[in-house]
């Protein structure tokens, strides 16, 4: 399964069943952004089950 599919399932959850708020659904939104910039950086397995806790 590709990150950036989990990365939006999960932001839509939050949106939409959690209800967060905008800034709380922004931080989170950035955050993972940036994460994803970085594997792809690092040449880093975007395969969700290929990121390993040393990669994180």
């Amino acid at each position: 399964m590709n990150i950036q599919h989990t990365v939006d399932e999960f932001l839509s959850y939050i949106k939409i069943e959690k209800n967060l708020s905008n800034n709380t659904f922004n931080s989170y939104e950035n955050d993972l952004h940036c994460f994803i910039q970085f594997l792809k950086k690092h040449n880093g397995s975007l395969v969700l089950y290929e990121v390993t806790l040393s990669t994180l």
